[in-house]
């Protein structure tokens, strides 16, 4: 079953400037129309009980088009009082055109986008654009070519509809123009929609939305740039990999494998921090301290016999090898009080052997203040059902997140990592890369 949803017009139902059909009779002529509800205003409704016009067109129409069944019809009254407010239309329109639908849920909705005032024609295009179902929306143009000149507003005096439908040039082969109706695309539409929903994913970095509203857009490249974004935030840096291997793009930076994990990772706390994820990013610090320590460690300071490897990537101190007299193990001695016991190798372990061995006290502040960090907010992170915010996270720490952050880049300077400080803005360059894809599609 075909409806048509259709505001009536001046021009409407057969314009008396040109004598063709108006847009509501002539998608109703053309597209086979089952049943045409007719949203009029105050005054069109007043025409309509003056001489019946719309209601006795369509009934004429059925008999010309020799329907077994006959073009049905139902009337919806407007209650707007300023008819030229498409605001206005948007939630009245969605109101009608639902009820519609769920009387007629197997219908095909057909929507008049060339009928009624503009503010009617708006809110229908931005209804059948975004609105909640399938449909089709129908443009009617002039058929002078020009622009439609409003008639039939000679007041609510009647007519007489049989001669106006005599003299309709559509009813006849040798003075009708035709069809002069088309569907609007609203994909076009849809899809500017689309797009900008998706700068504001991107620039948020939710790379996991955007992805899934990339796939819907349909750009090849632009999909596998935001699936690329998507695995490089989880850290899959093969898969990573193997995206830009296809698209012959490079978005990450360093090409040591051993550093550039690190870096990535460090790179994938700050977009947490970010996204507001303050959990997530509490739980990330240990792991990136830890590393950063142990690369610092080992540039000034010859570990080498004292580490055993164990289950992979896991270290821990070789009890055979950290004795008493072992400059390393006097260290982590005194450090913990003569109650040191060689085992997994932490985070304390490497901070008190910084300590200990180096002669920067930058560093030195640096790493007590992110051990402190590392000790006092992890734990409340792995061990509590809480929500972490920034005053929390200060409050606990004394530090902000942003201080976090900073102290975190600072240590790359010494891990003998070669960052540069644009690279941290690594992100965002892809984002802007992104974007300008997407602008490019555009164009």
């Amino acid at each position: 079953m075909k409806i048509l949803f259709s505001p009536i017009g001046n021009t409407d139902p057969i314009s008396e400037n040109n004598w063709y059909d108006g847009a509501m009779l002539h998608i109703c002529r053309h597209y086979d129309i089952d049943k045409v509800y007719m949203y009029m205003s105050e005054q069109i409704f007043e025409k309509e009980k003056a001489d019946h016009r719309f209601t006795k067109i369509i009934e004429k129409l059925s008999d010309k088009k020799g329907r077994n069944k006959k073009i049905e019809w139902e009337i919806l009254h407007s209650h707007i009082q300023n008819v030229y407010e498409f605001d206005k239309f948007i939630p009245e329109f969605r109101k009608n055109i639902k009820q519609i639908m769920e009387e007629n849920p197997d219908a095909q909705l057909y929507l008049n986008a060339s009928s009624g005032t503009p503010g009617m024609k708006s809110a229908i295009v931005v209804l059948g654009t975004f609105g909640e179902y399938e449909n089709i929306i129908i443009q009617v143009t002039d058929p002078n070519e020009g622009m439609s000149t409003s008639s039939n507003t000679r007041g609510v005096k009647a007519i007489d509809v049989d001669q106006m439908w005599n003299d309709c040039k559509d009813n006849n082969a040798e003075t009708s123009k035709g069809k002069r109706s088309k569907k609007v695309d609203r994909d076009y539409l849809f899809n500017i929609k689309q797009r900008e929903a998706l700068k504001g994913l991107i620039h948020a970095y939710d790379y996991d939305a955007a992805w899934a509203v990339a796939k819907m857009i349909g750009d090849h490249t632009l999909t596998k740039m935001l699936e690329l974004a998507y695995y490089r935030s989880l850290l899959d840096l093969k898969r990573v990999e193997q995206i830009e291997n296809v698209i012959g793009q490079s978005f990450t930076l360093l090409q040591d494998e051993k550093y550039k994990k690190v870096f990535e990772y460090a790179l994938s706390l700050e977009i947490k921090l970010k996204r507001s994820e303050y959990v997530e990013f509490v739980r990330g610090i240990s792991p990136i301290i830890v590393e950063l320590f142990w690369l610092i460690l080992k540039s000034f300071c010859n570990l080498g016999i004292r580490i055993e490897d164990y289950r992979g990537k896991k270290h821990k101190w070789n009890k055979k090898k950290m004795v008493k007299g072992d400059p390393i193990f006097d260290a982590l001695n005194s450090g913990y009080k003569n109650a040191f016991k060689p085992g997994d190798i932490k985070a304390n372990d490497l901070k008190i052997l910084i300590l200990e061995f180096s002669e920067d006290e930058h560093l030195k502040k640096i790493v007590e203040e992110l051990r402190k960090v590392e000790g006092s907010v992890r734990n409340l992170a792995a061990h509590e059902m809480i929500s972490l915010n920034e005053d929390e996270i200060k409050k606990r720490t004394e530090m902000s997140t942003e201080d976090i952050v900073r102290n975190i880049r600072e240590l790359f300077g010494y891990s003998g990592i070669a960052i540069q400080d644009d690279d941290w803005k690594s992100y965002d360059h892809m984002n802007k890369r992104i974007i300008d894809q997407m602008n490019s599609e555009q164009r």
